[in-house]
């Protein structure tokens, strides 16, 4: 009983945490100025929602057709070709 609760109210722990270290990193980025820390601010702010979500979903249901690897292999591969796409000389921007 006590696991399935944890299961299904896993995704409040999920976005309190991710939007924790949002927060954390937006604050350490308006202190320093430090431009270095934008991407790993997207990054986060990319990741936390459809992480949360998936996390909902998982406790909600429990029932999945793609297992964990896969579901892995496929983030690491958009994250990878998101990075790659902003590498590119238009795609960056100038400097501030």
């Amino acid at each position: 009983m006590t696991q399935q609760v944890l299961r299904r109210w896993g995704w409040i722990g999920t976005f309190l945490i991710g939007g924790g270290l949002y927060l954390a990193v937006l604050v350490v980025l308006t202190d320093t100025g430090n431009p270095n820390l934008f991407p790993t601010m997207i990054l986060l702010g990319a990741l936390v929602v459809p992480l949360t979500f998936v996390t909902f979903a998982a406790g909600r249901s429990g029932r999945w057709l793609i297992d964990g690897p896969t579901l892995g292999g496929c983030l690491l591969f958009g994250g990878v070709v998101g990075w790659s796409c902003s590498r590119r000389p238009g795609m960056r921007p100038g400097p501030v």
